[in-house]
């Protein structure tokens, strides 16, 4: 999995130097990867366009860190959603249902 890397946004900027904190290397694409075009595999010099190579693993470690550093954010094991909207019934694993 690849994150597009250098853009202007500060958002994507902050997101980079976490997964890079993590062990995650950005790269130039062309000269990073191995790529199988018909005609035969692609030189792998550099193109100007670089990634954030990471597992996926990894990008939802992160996410899940940024969203659990939210105040609002509550996480409740053991339930999950039945219904998104309008209100959620939420089931506990036992099978008895709370609502919210």
């Amino acid at each position: 999995m690849s994150v597009r890397v250098g853009t202007s946004r500060t958002a994507a900027n902050r997101l980079c130097g976490e997964l890079a904190t993590r062990g995650c290397p950005a790269a130039d694409l062309a000269a990073a990867t191995r790529i199988l075009f018909p005609a035969g595999w692609a030189p792998r010099a550099p193109v100007g366009f670089d990634v954030q190579l990471m597992a996926r693993a990894v990008l939802e470690d992160v996410l899940r860190d940024r969203v659990t550093a939210l105040a609002p954010v509550t996480f409740r094991y053991g339930l999950h959603a039945e219904h998104l909207l309008p209100g959620p019934r939420l089931h506990r694993s036992g099978g008895q249902v709370a609502q919210e």
